[in-house]
Formats: structure tokens, C-alpha cells, sequence
């Protein structure tokens, strides 16, 4: 009934191009239900609630839109629960419905690797065991940064039950950056599968390709392995044909020689003859099929235009091969998570943080709303994605670390600088100190020189004093100099008239005798003249001799010598006398 409901209810069209619903999907359904252990869901109720997860996963996940979700998921699946299992419909119905059997798994090899199908119950109950094992899974070479909100760990679980199905192959759907691709490497960790995807090189093409995929198919006789393929790797759509043959027939035609064929199957010659392929095609069969068995293809495209919709149509096998799950745009508590994860080294405080937050997820939202108006308005679509929103947080934290690298290097400088003049404050301080010792050793020194000016002015005065009487004194030495040099004259005009009279007077020295001496003596009253003549001899003679005939005659008369002493100063009195 719920298969009818579907198949009348979700018609297709241009844009649901792959509502195509047949009887594949309810052997999905019920390959799913046949993952569960038996003792694991005994009553009615755990097998309606697996029922009901199971219908979620082939039919609700593939829809497009949450109309059509609602029609599926809120309306046919709790009708048919309710009119066939009403005493089931509360415990069935309970919400969030998480299935996978991952939970206990730890084992690296896939053969020892025990695995029960359970629910999981909540998100809380599961965040820790992905939580570990994303630990577990990243090394230097690979750094898986996956936020695990609620619609990431439904995703992860739904991605996971597809690739553990046999021949389980996927097609994730969903704009970039909605994690497609983290969440398909996860999980085939989480699987324990290995993982194998291709690097484009320049001029690769179709030859590099089929190489590549013998390489695949070498090691999955061993192994069972995850293969990614994007819309990015489709550099010719060559390659989706071999993906179509791989989905499909299990191998790409033509694709071994008959010698390289023989290498391929060597080492599971004596597995496929215990499971009695002995002949050559045989064998070649069963290699077909373990490879097909333990390979599990990812593909993850994008909805944007056409393109999906005419591969599709041309290579059927991505959607009849495949189990699809689609990517709805991330909502409002998954950006802020997503918003935390990625701000959380952020140097904020947490208040700012929490603002910061709500900010980028108001824009990123109130940015899906405008467009749609854009689209209905002008009948152009721009396509907000959850890669949009990575690139905003990318920018804002770049924006962010460059703005605070130029204000810590602002801050540097003006760090520097102030340390700079709290030195020069320091050694303002140091100086002023000693400028006050200086500026008291220049009052003393001023004061001193103040006191040297005083002098000084004094000094220049008493000079100028001295001066000035030395110019009066001058004129006045000039007027003497006039007179001394008129009485000059006048002596010079008198020693002539004299020197006849002295030089008469050395003759008659030459002719005085000590007789004429003592007659002289020998007078009391001698004539004036004669006593003014010794005088004057006694005056040469001795300068302080007193005028006086007695004194000159006690004295100088009585010397025995005075005619010697007198014609010994004749040549040296002679000049002084004139």
C-alpha cells in the first residue's frame, strides 16, 4: 500500500527526474530490514520502528523537497503504521529514528569486525563512538574536520547503511561544501573499507582512467573498497559510461586482455574452484563477483541545472544502481554549529562568540531567503550553498587574523613607543636631577661671575677713571712738555752761554793747588762770591750739605782729598751739571 501511495502520489518531472519507483526500491527495503541480528528485534514494535526506518531511507531520502518529504514521512508511512500496527504507533513513531551498526564496531579487518544493526536512539548516544573514531582516522596527511550537528550524523548513518549492503553503491546529492565528500570518506572508514578515489592530472583522459580502475579491480579481490566519484572528476563523459558499466554489469567491457585477465584471476583460483567456478568463464564470473561485492561506489553531484538530469537520462545506472540521498541547504542549528566549530581557536570572548555566531547564520539565512525572491522576481536563480557559508566564515577569519596582525603590529609600535618615552621619562627624571645640581653649581658660578662683573665694573670704571685723568694728565704733560721744552731751550740757550764760564772754570781747576785750599780755609769772611763758589763745590760734593761758610768750611775745606775728589768728578759731573 505505501509502495501504491508513492508510485501515485510522487508523480515525476523535469526537476524530480529520478522519482522513478519500482520494485528494487522494496527489495532495498527489505535487504535493509535483513541487516538486523535475530535476537536484536524479537517483539513487533522493534521490527515496525526497523520497518519504518527502512522506508524512510529508500523512499523519503531521495526527495527533493521537504513538501514532498512531509507527504511520505508525516502522512503514508504513520497512516499504514497506524491501520496495521495501532499498538505500535507511539514506540515506532519516536523520533530521531538513527539505525546503523557501527556502534560496537572497532575491529579493523572487516572479517573479524563484529557488527550489530541497532538503534542508536538519540544523537547524544552516537556523537562520542564518531567522535572517537574521526580521532582514529586523522593523522598529518589527513585532517578530517567534520561537525557532527544532527542532520551530519543522519547523513553519516544513512551513507553508512547504503555502502554495508552488498553491491551497496550511493549518490550523494547536494550542493557544494554540504559535506558529501567528508561525510562518503568517513564512513567507508567507519566501514572499514579502504578508500580509493581519482587525482585529474593534466591531459588525463579515458586511458588513464580504465588504468586506474584495473589498478582498483587489482586489489579488490583482497579488500573491499569506497570509491569516490565526483562531478569534478567527469573531465569526459566517457568516464560516466565506464561507471555505468561498472554499476551495472559489475566491469567495464574490453577492459583486460585475455593475458592480463589470467594474472587477475590467479590468486583466486583455488577460492572460486571450492566454489566450483573451474572454467575459464566461470572463473572469470566469480572474479566479477567478488570484485562487485567488495566494491561500494560513492557518487556525489550536484542538482545545479541540468546536467545531473541529462546524465542520468543517458547512463541509467546512476540511478537504478544506486541508492540516493539528498542534501537539503543546512539548517539554522546546524550553521551555528558549523559556526562554532569553525570559531572556536578564534580569539573571542564567549559572549562575542555567541553574537558573532548568530550574525553569520542570520546572513547566511536571510541570503536563502532573498535569492528565492530573486528567482520568483527575475526568473534567475542564485544558488546559496552550504559552501557559501564556509566561504564566509573563511573570510571572515581571514579578514579577521589580518585585521588583528595589523593591530598587533599598531600595537607593537605604540608598545614600543610608549616604552620608548617611559625610558625617556626615566632619563628626564635622572636628568633633571642632575640638571638641578648643575643649575645650582651655575648660581654659584653665576653669582661669582656677577661679583667678577661687579669688580669688573668697578674695575672699568676706576680704568676709565684713570684714563680719563690719563688724558687730562696727558694734555697737562703736554702743556709741562711745552713748557719743559721752552725752558729746555731756554737751559740749552743758557748752558752755552755757560760753557765758556765751566770750561774756564776745569782750566782753572788745573791750576788750583792745596796751599790756595787752605788760604781759603783760612778766611772768616770771604767775598760772596768766593763763599757761593764753594758752596756750590761742597753741594756737588755732598747734595744735603747745609749753605752755611762754617759748615762748608768744617767739611768740605778740611778735606785733604777735595782737589783729587774734584778733578775726579770733573768729566763725571760735567754732563750731570749740564
Amino acid at each position: 500500500d505505501l509502495y501504491k501511495s508513492i508510485q501515485s502520489r510522487l508523480t515525476r518531472t523535469p526537476i524530480k527526474f529520478h522519482y522513478v519507483f519500482n520494485m528494487r526500491d522494496l527489495s532495498k527495503l527489505y535487504e535493509g530490514m535483513c541487516q538486523v541480528s535475530p535476537g536484536m528485534f524479537e517483539d513487533v514494535q522493534h521490527i515496525v520502528r526497523l520497518w519504518r526506518n527502512e522506508a524512510l531511507r529508500v523512499f523519503v531520502d531521495k526527495l527533493v523537497n521537504e513538501t514532498d518529504k512531509a507527504i511520505v514521512r508525516d502522512d503514508l508511512i504513520p497512516n499504514a503504521i497506524k491501520d496495521k500496527f495501532p499498538e505500535c504507533f507511539d514506540y515506532a513513531m519516536k523520533n530521531p529514528i538513527l539505525m546503523a551498526n557501527f556502534q560496537t564496531a572497532y575491529n579493523p579487518d572487516p572479517a573479524d569486525d563484529e557488527r550489530i544493526y541497532k538503534d542508536l536512539v538519540d544523537y547524544q548516544s552516537i556523537r562520542p563512538v564518531l567522535l572517537k573514531k574521526m580521532d582514529d582516522l586523522n593523522n598529518p596527511k589527513l585532517i578530517l574536520n567534520l561537525v557532527l550537528f544532527d542532520e551530519a550524523i543522519e547523513h553519516l548513518c544513512r551513507v553508512h547503511r547504503i555502502i554495508r549492503l552488498q553491491r551497496g553503491n550511493a549518490l550523494l546529492v547536494g550542493y557544494g561544501g554540504s559535506g558529501r565528500q567528508s561525510i562518503a570518506r568517513f564512513t567507508s572508514y567507519i566501514a572499514g573499507y579502504q578508500w580509493f578515489t581519482i587525482k585529474l592530472t593534466k591531459n588525463y583522459g579515458e586511458k588513464e582512467f580504465r588504468e586506474e580502475i584495473k589498478t582498483l579491480y587489482k586489489s579488490l579481490i583482497k579488500t573491499p573498497y569506497s570509491f569516490l566519484f565526483t562531478d569534478s572528476h567527469v573531465a569526459n563523459e566517457s568516464f560516466l559510461e565506464l561507471m555505468n558499466n561498472i554499476l551495472t554489469i559489475g566491469i567495464v567491457p574490453a577492459l583486460f586482455t585475455e593475458e592480463e585477465k589470467e594474472g587477475y584471476v590467479h590468486p583466486i583460483r583455488d577460492e572460486a574452484a571450492k566454489e566450483g567456478a573451474v572454467t575459464k568463464d566461470a572463473l572469470w564470473n566469480y572474479f566479477i563477483d567478488k570484485c562487485r561485492n567488495n566494491l561500494h561506489i560513492i557518487l556525489s553531484m550536484s542538482p545545479a541545472g541540468d546536467t545531473l538530469r541529462i546524465r542520468c537520462r543517458n547512463f541509467p545506472g546512476l540511478l537504478s544502481n544506486t541508492t540516493i540521498d539528498w542534501f537539503f541547504p543546512w539548517p539554522e542549528e546546524a550553521l551555528k554549529n558549523v559556526a562554532q566549530q569553525y570559531l572556536k581557536e578564534e580569539p573571542f570572548l564567549p559572549e562575542q562568540k555567541e553574537l558573532i555566531t548568530k550574525h553569520m547564520v542570520h546572513v547566511h539565512l536571510s541570503t536563502q531567503l532573498y535569492s528565492q525572491e530573486y528567482e520568483q522576481q527575475y526568473k534567475r536563480r542564485a544558488t546559496i550553498t552550504p559552501k557559501s557559508f564556509l566561504d564566509y566564515i573563511s573570510l571572515y577569519r581571514k579578514l579577521n587574523k589580518d585585521l588583528r596582525a595589523k593591530m598587533d603590529s599598531q600595537i607593537q609600535r605604540y608598545d614600543g613607543g610608549l616604552l620608548t618615552l617611559m625610558k625617556a621619562n626615566e632619563e628626564t627624571k635622572i636628568l633633571n636631577i642632575e640638571l638641578g645640581k648643575q643649575n645650582e653649581i651655575v648660581k654659584e658660578e653665576q653669582k661669582k661671575c656677577n661679583d667678577i662683573l661687579r669688580e669688573i665694573n668697578d674695575k672699568t670704571r676706576t680704568v676709565d677713571q684713570q684714563k680719563k685723568d690719563s688724558v687730562e694728565k696727558s694734555k697737562e704733560l703736554a702743556v709741562e712738555t711745552k713748557e719743559i721744552g721752552e725752558k729746555k731751550a731756554e737751559a740749552d740757550k743758557c748752558l752755552e752761554e755757560a760753557m765758556p764760564a765751566l770750561m774756564d772754570a776745569v782750566k782753572q781747576l788745573e791750576n788750583l793747588n792745596p796751599a790756595d785750599i787752605a788760604f781759603i780755609k783760612a778766611m772768616k769772611n770771604p767775598a760772596k762770591l768766593l763763599a757761593q763758589s764753594c758752596y756750590l763745590c761742597h753741594l756737588i760734593l755732598d747734595p744735603g750739605a747745609d749753605p752755611d761758610w762754617s759748615y762748608t768750611q768744617a767739611k768740605m775745606l778740611s778735606n785733604v782729598n777735595l782737589l783729587k775728589d774734584l778733578k775726579s768728578l770733573k768729566d763725571e759731573r760735567k754732563e750731570n751739571l749740564t
